[in-house]
């Protein structure tokens, strides 16, 4: 039988500590409340804002005190304050009563030592984000794919992880987009092929894995795409040969393996190609002569080094004289005989700038006959055994001839034909005596020795090895400078 005093008495006690609880918990959230308050004033009718009536102004500038503690972080502060008008903040730029623009890295470099605020995003009029050059850390908020009035978003040389969120491929209008020397990880997400305006993507220098994504050939505007020194596997989309309007592209340093796709020489835009300090087999695509003048405008290449590729280099790429600040690893300082080696499983190597070389592979057809093809006069010698049955069987002519008679030496050549297989015999021992050729001059380290029927290589110690630390390699590269539009 249930005690009635007993169970009144629990649920008095239950009534008692949810009545507690609720006003404890009443009490905290307004006082949370109230903190946030205090973080970002009002800015209406003060110093900052006299005049109440640009309520959009009024809310920026509040946004702005709101995440003002969050950006700077322990670095040096800023003087946004409503003691003072917000068109004097420190990189801010104001119009039409909008915030449109956070300068924010020069002359204020390393004073921003914290996270890039969330609340950002609440910011829809910026058309100009610069938060380069700084220490923040943490992670790219995706909020920030809500600012679709951006154009230039610069948040390079920081100490930014984690990846790139996808909502930043919302930005159709932006036109540059910096992420390079960071720590990012992940893949590259295909959503930024939908930056249709996009000029310049550069987010290299970080640890990038994953593959090229294929979308980013949709970039009919890009001009620079940066990805080296990132830690990107698989193969050379063979889309990005559709950027028309390319003009540098930057892939060095990563793991990428398979050959170069031939569409690159579609790309007559483009000013620099550097594809060095990967994994790359293959031949170099006789297309990329394209890429030079008069029908391009390459200026340098980083395309051998440290790479498997093998074959012929292209004449134009082998003959082309860089311009100032760049290189050529191509020329014929690194590879005078013109090729960059035999491939696996082919013949001889055939130098691009030398045409005796295929001469030499007729050498075994003379094996199986001792009648020499490069003398023609031994051809005559052989049907002479002819006119023998004419002339001797009759003795009763002999005094017709005469002394000066131009047919008598005619007889004298019949002898002839006995000592030529002795000197043929000669010429055609030379193969079995030496089967090798030696092709002078080192390519790119190695020494090729080459048989009639085969090439092999031999490494020399000065041979170029894989770099293991990709990163390093990639900013150990001088022959390409990476342009950085640094404003």
């Amino acid at each position: 039988m249930i005690n009635v005093s007993n169970f009144s008495r629990t649920a008095a006690v239950i009534l008692f500590f949810w009545a507690v609880a609720t006003v404890l918990g009443g009490r905290g959230s307004s006082m949370a409340a109230g903190a946030r308050q205090a973080a970002s004033p009002s800015c209406a009718n003060t110093a900052a804002i006299p005049d109440p009536e640009p309520a959009g102004l009024v809310a920026d500038c509040e946004t702005l005190l709101g995440f003002k503690d969050e950006l700077v972080g322990d670095g040096d502060t800023l003087n946004w304050s409503v003691t003072r008008p917000i068109f004097s903040w420190d990189g801010i730029e104001v119009s039409s009563n909008r915030v449109v623009a956070l300068y924010l890295h020069w002359p204020f470099e390393g004073t921003l030592k914290g996270s890039i605020p969330a609340e950002l995003g609440q910011l829809t009029n910026l058309s100009s984000l610069y938060l380069n050059r700084n220490e923040l850390t943490g992670s790219i908020p995706a909020e920030l794919g809500q600012l679709t009035n951006l154009r230039r978003l610069y948040l390079q040389n920081n100490e930014l992880t984690g990846s790139i969120p996808a909502e930043l491929g919302q930005l159709t209008n932006l036109n540059i987009l910096a992420l390079y020397d960071n720590e990012l990880t992940g893949s590259i997400p295909a959503e930024l092929g939908q930056l249709a305006n996009l000029k310049e993507l550069q987010i290299g220098d970080n640890e990038f894995t994953g593959s090229i994504p294929a979308e980013l050939g949709q970039l009919a505007n890009l001009r620079w795409l940066y990805l080296m020194g990132n830690e990107l596997t698989g193969s050379i989309p063979a889309e990005l040969g559709q950027l028309a309007n390319l003009q540098s592209l930057l892939l060095h340093g990563n793991e990428l393996t398979g050959s170069i796709p031939a569409e690159l020489g579609q790309l007559t835009n483009l000013e620099e190609l550097s594809l060095g300090y990967n994994g790359l087999t293959g031949r170099i695509p006789a297309a990329l002569d394209r890429l030079v003048r008069p029908t391009g405008r390459l200026y340098g290449v980083l395309i051998a080094t440290s790479n498997a590729l093998c074959g012929p280099i292209p004449p134009k790429l082998h003959t082309l004289v860089p311009r100032a600040y760049y290189s050529n690893d191509l020329d014929s300082s690194n590879y005078p005989s013109g090729t960059l080696g035999a491939c696996p499983g082919e013949g001889p190597v055939r130098r691009v700038d030398d045409p005796q070389e295929p001469t030499a592979t007729p050498t075994p057809t003379p094996t199986t006959s001792a009648i020499r093809v490069d003398e023609p006069q031994e051809l005559t010698a052989t049907p002479s055994p002819t006119p023998t049955p004419t002339s001797t069987p009759t003795p009763t002519t002999g005094p017709v001839g005469l002394v000066d008679d131009p047919q008598e030496p005619t007889a004298t050549p019949t002898p002839t034909p006995t000592p030529t297989p002795t000197a043929t015999v000669t010429p055609t021992q030379e193969p079995e005596t030496q089967p090798t050729l030696e092709i002078p001059g080192p390519v790119d380290g190695v020494l090729l020795s080459a048989t009639v029927d085969s090439v092999t290589a031999v490494a020399r110690p000065t041979a170029i090895s894989f770099i293991c630390n990709r990163r390093a390699a990639a900013r150990a590269v001088p022959r390409i400078p990476r342009r950085r539009s640094c404003p």
